[in-house]
């Protein structure tokens, strides 16, 4: 295959990938940011965490691999504010979250807007207006802090997340994919590509077992929106079973 895509989930639990003597974790960057002779993107069915997909950049050149500059996002992915980690380290214990925000990552992108509150941020919107957006993720916080007090008891500092994050996102304006088309025109030009997505089968968030569920569709059928491939596009789908069922 000549092009790698993540199509669902965020920075969930890592995949340990060992290759050729070098080994690094990966947790949002797709696979095939290791491998310069491949093209890798995050599709738009994922959610984003600027600070913590910077991180992961370095962490595969301190293991040895290239500088992915392979890498390419699309407009349409949702950045993950940083309301949504506060959010999940409050209320996602209980469901067993890995903690990173990734479920109220999808929940702002399903509410939009709430009023004047723009909740759903993609990659493209911040970056076309950093001060507009900037409010909004500050809005966002001073909202959460309202509602929720044992946030509010931790002493956030909104200015300081909220210029954290910007200067993260602007970071990652280097990788942004401008074309809106760009899967679909490497479909065309007879491309093969692997999709790889996050969580097993049975945690899908419409068919599994609620509420012990990611917060993503995870079937195979869910790729081809996740990673803005044409419908038509899939013709191989590859099931890996565990032994056993374990979490």
């Amino acid at each position: 295959y000549g092009l790698g895509i993540r199509y669902n989930g965020g920075a969930n639990a890592g995949a340990n990938i060992t290759k050729d003597g070098k080994h690094v974790v990966l947790h949002a960057v797709p696979a095939a940011a290791l491998d310069q002779n491949k093209t890798a993107y995050v599709g738009s069915g994922c959610v984003l965490n600027p600070t913590k997909f910077l991180e992961e950049l370095e962490d595969i050149v301190k293991a040895g691999f290239d500088n992915p500059t392979n890498l390419t996002i699309s407009p349409y992915t949702t950045i993950m504010q940083p309301s949504c980690l506060l959010l999940d380290g409050l209320m996602g214990g209980k469901v067993g979250t890995t903690g990173n925000g990734i479920g109220p990552a999808y929940a702002s992108r399903a509410q939009r807007q709430l009023g004047d509150l723009r909740k759903n941020i993609r990659l493209a919107d911040y970056l076309q207006d950093p001060n507009k957006y900037k409010q909004f993720v500050m809005q966002d916080l001073n909202e959460l802090l309202r509602v929720y007090p044992d946030v509010k008891d931790k002493k956030i500092n909104v200015n300081q997340l909220a210029n954290q994050f910007d200067e993260s996102v602007k970071q990652l304006e280097g990788y942004l994919q401008k074309d809106p088309l760009y899967m679909t025109k490497l479909f065309e030009q007879g491309n093969n590509f692997l999709l790889q997505g996050a969580n097993s089968v049975m945690l899908d968030v419409a068919t599994g077992p609620i509420p012990y569920v990611t917060s993503s569709r995870t079937l195979a059928g869910a790729a081809m929106m996740g990673s803005d491939l044409p419908p038509h596009s899939i013709d191989t789908v590859i099931g890996v079973a565990k032994v056993i069922m374990s979490r």
